[in-house]
């Protein structure tokens, strides 16, 4: 497990890139603003599902919540989600990433760096797991994107004055050892928006055509929108736009604003209750 203090954008962005080819459909986004940690996702869900030898994708749907609050801490991933063996590996226990968020905020407590540790290595467990019982499966689940990256967690939070930001990034990693492999890094977060998705991150950047274009009708719309509510309704814009050109991502968004020293807020619910 490689645990890094900070990391460049540039090099995170180049450890992202895969997500022009996604994780199965995600876009993240996060953005500082004022005082608050904006963290917002897409609900557009897609199972794969292993069979035999092939990899089969069911149907996809805008019900999946991908953002969580712990305490005054946000947690938002893309990637393999859950396990269900369906049978195939019954020897091994089902698994959901995010009530494997739940567990480890309840065992690391308000500690950001503690909790994104404590749920890395929960996820290693669980791969390794999986790779020991079954590895032309894990290959096939690496094998939806050409970093074959398995989950990418983004873990925000404060301390103090200060805000955090962690990445945590699994992947398969056939000449390593061991093979799956966890990297966590500090990233610094600002007013610029980060996203995961490449489509997102080219709308954020402004500099393609269709970025330009995304800007000229965000410059009409947020005419009419409060003050106090242009931050994260621009980065709730950006996810709908990129549903345009990628039709794995859903124009349905949920955002979590995550104040210094408050409790976190919802304040787009499209599908977290």
């Amino acid at each position: 497990m490689t645990r890094m203090r900070s990391i460049s954008n540039c090099l995170l962005a180049a450890l992202l890139l895969f997500c022009a080819l996604p994780l199965r459909a995600t876009t993240l986004v996060v953005r500082l603003e004022n005082g608050r940690i904006l963290l917002a996702a897409d609900t557009r869900q897609e199972r794969l599902n292993p069979i035999q030898q092939t990899m089969r994708q069911s149907g996809a749907g805008d019900a999946r919540c991908k953002v969580r609050a712990f305490g005054s801490m946000g947690f938002a991933m893309t990637g393999i989600v859950e396990y269900d063996g369906h049978g195939l590996t019954a020897t091994l226990p089902d698994w959901n990433a995010y009530d494997d968020a739940a567990a480890a905020w309840k065992s690391a407590g308000a500690n950001l760096h503690d909790l994104a540790a404590d749920w890395a290595k929960r996820s290693a467990t669980h791969f390794t797991r999986l790779y020991e019982a079954d590895p032309e499966r894990v290959k096939q689940l690496a094998g939806t994107n050409p970093d074959r990256l398995l989950q990418v967690a983004f873990f925000a939070g404060w301390d103090k004055a200060a805000p955090v930001f962690v990445v945590e990034i699994l992947s398969y990693e056939p000449d390593s050892s061991p093979v799956i492999q966890v990297k966590a890094f500090d990233r610094p977060i600002n007013d610029a928006p980060f996203s995961t998705n490449a489509v997102t991150q080219e709308l954020i950047d402004g500099t393609t055509d269709r970025a330009q274009q995304a800007t000229a009708e965000w410059d009409d719309l947020s005419e009419n929108i409060a003050g106090n509510e242009l931050a994260w309704k621009h980065v709730a814009f950006y996810i709908q736009k990129t549903a345009v050109y990628d039709p794995t991502v859903s124009p349905v968004v949920d955002v979590l604003s995550i104040p210094a020293g408050k409790p976190p807020e919802w304040l787009e619910r499209g599908a977290c209750s």
